[in-house]
């Protein structure tokens, strides 16, 4: 997966849905998008899948200080907030039956299937350790410095309200003030 950069300083960026942000001298801008300007596509919605893992993994290559460490636990941290959206929507909709597929066949750390096998025995993937509730907080998120920890919650926000069709800042909202207990 590639890192996006700031083209004016060459920092790591922030990014934000079609937005990104530079933390180091503030230059900000749009993705433009590839596939013309039909929002719905699979392929616009598969733009903002990977953009919310790049994310994370952002977040988490700046915790680990490690790119290959970080890679394990951003496809992780995928599958939890995949898992737990689609649980909490309560069924899973052809559109994300065929997003699933296509991202994972393009990234196959695991199949479409692996994941809604989840959904369907009513657990998220990985929860013990990604869990974000107001009644536990997992294992993952005692020791995530405050840097890694802006980045990641902005991808899983992404990833999540994708499936669950939520509102990505209410999500950030809710899970900062989780982690704060």
């Amino acid at each position: 997966m590639p890192n996006f950069r700031c083209p004016h300083c060459g920092s790591p960026v922030m990014i934000r849905g079609h937005r990104w942000e530079c933390g180091w001298c503030g230059d900000s801008g749009e993705f433009r998008s590839q596939h013309g300007n039909n929002d719905t596509s699979i392929e616009s919605v598969l733009e903002d899948l990977e953009q919310g893992v790049y994310a994370i993994l952002n977040g988490m290559e700046c915790y680990y200080h490690n790119e290959e460490a970080a890679k394990t636990p951003t496809w992780e941290l995928t599958a939890y907030g995949i898992t737990s959206a689609l649980l909490k929507v309560g069924s899973v909709k052809s559109e994300a039956v065929r997003l699933l597929q296509v991202f994972y066949q393009r990234y196959p750390v695991c199949t479409a299937e692996d994941i809604l096998s989840a959904v369907r025995q009513g657990t998220p993937a990985f929860a013990s350790k990604y869990r974000l509730s107001a009644l536990a907080v997992g294992s993952f998120w005692n020791h995530v410095p405050a840097a890694a920890l802006c980045q990641i919650l902005d991808g899983l926000c992404q990833v999540w309200s994708l499936f669950s069709g939520e509102d990505p800042e209410q999500l950030l909202t809710s899970w900062k003030a989780w982690l704060d207990q």
